[in-house]
């Protein structure tokens, strides 16, 4: 079956809905930086201000608790793994590692053998993503009109998805 994504995306470029995301940007000040580097630097900049914020300055009251939490630590098993694995859901983004669900999901217990003694030590790879800006509505010079998503490793959410589906 051939890719659908390929018409869909002509399609929407040739209706007008395509927009460029790769455009100058202002800094601070309003100054349109026109550099790459000057770019990176600003939206580097923007991001670690959005997402570095200090805690809040009064922070809540939270009681200690009666009940006693009974959480399983334990590394997930084989097939937990290959369950985590068969509820990836295709088509999305590859994170740092370029590794696509398809990969994963191609032959489940291979990728769960494989899985389980890379958790053990986790690549570090794992634990980092890459920050995507995705344009909002408004003047695209200005870093707020756009919103960050992070694509993160595809394993590294399998382990996730397997951990917290423990018992």
């Amino acid at each position: 079956m051939r890719n659908m994504k390929d018409p869909y995306n002509t399609t929407k470029k040739l209706a007008g809905k395509f927009r460029q995301t790769g455009q100058q940007v202002k800094d601070k000040n309003g100054k349109v930086l026109t550099t790459f580097e000057e770019q990176i630097a600003r939206w580097a900049k923007y991001f670690k201000e959005l997402l570095n914020r200090p805690p809040p300055a009064n922070t809540p009251v939270i009681n200690k608790s009666d009940e006693e939490l009974h959480i399983n630590l334990n590394l997930p098993t084989k097939v937990e793994i290959k369950q985590a694995v068969k509820q990836l859901k295709s088509g999305k983004a590859a994170g740092p590692d370029n590794i696509p669900p398809e990969a994963l999901k191609a032959s489940p217990d291979l990728t769960a053998n494989i899985l389980h003694k890379l958790l053990i030590d986790m690549p570090q790879e794992w634990n980092e993503g890459h920050l995507i800006k995705l344009p909002k509505k408004g003047n695209l010079k200005e870093c707020k009109n756009y919103r960050g998503i992070a694509l993160l490793s595809v394993a590294a959410k399998t382990k996730k998805t397997s951990v917290c589906s423990k018992p």
